[in-house]
């Protein structure tokens, strides 16, 4: 090792030198490892060694989930417009307590499927905002590709809102969605078929 962020180090010096370098020593878990550690420290005149442990207890602390999400989309009005690449990620959790989605505008979205997934609100299909839990490995496969539909003849941009929470933090990340407007025919109505004197 060198010195610094070693898993393990072996150095000689006087003693003065030694004693000045270990006095206060750092320690750092490994990325989200929360698994308890023993620190050896073992000296060596040359003739004899001495050797002391430290216990470490490490305490968990927990990892926000984090979301990635499409970039900013585009569509025209009353068609359904694919925002894809979805996905969360929590460093200590298999499951998460709440996903929530909505979106601005009264467009609606769906998922791509349902499997695994417990709805507080919403059921998956052309809902305006939903929350639902499940495993991170089921919500990533129902949210993978969200579909968004303008409510009809509506061209106002949008905005979806995706928010995850693990039971203790949350994220929270947008799309912004342009919706194109689109020419809507016009519609004549006119009288059945009539009659009359010539």
């Amino acid at each position: 090792g060198d010195g610094t962020a070693d898993n393990t180090m072996t150095f000689s010096g006087t003693i003065t030198n030694i004693n000045t370098a270990i006095a206060t020593l750092t320690w750092t878990s490994a990325a989200d490892d929360h698994t308890n550690a023993v620190l050896t420290i073992l000296s060596n005149d040359g003739d004899d060694t001495d050797s002391d442990t430290v216990a470490i207890t490490v305490n968990s602390v927990n990892d926000v989930p984090v979301n990635t999400v499409s970039g900013a989309v585009s569509g025209n009005e009353d068609t359904a417009i694919s925002i894809a690449t979805n996905s969360i990620a929590d460093a200590d959790h298999t499951s998460l307590t709440a996903v929530t989605i909505s979106s601005t505008q009264s467009g609606t979205f769906s998922l791509v499927g349902v499997s695994g997934l417990t709805f507080a609100a919403g059921d998956g299909t052309a809902d305006n905002t939903m929350t639902f839990s499940g495993t991170v490995a089921n919500i990533n496969t129902a949210i993978a590709t969200l579909t968004w539909t303008s409510a009809t003849d509506e061209d106002t941009d949008a905005v979806l809102t995706i928010l995850s929470n693990d039971g203790d933090d949350t994220d929270s990340d947008t799309v912004a969605i342009t919706v194109n407007s689109v020419n809507d025919a016009p519609v004549n109505t006119v009288s059945s078929a009539v009659s009359g004197n010539e």
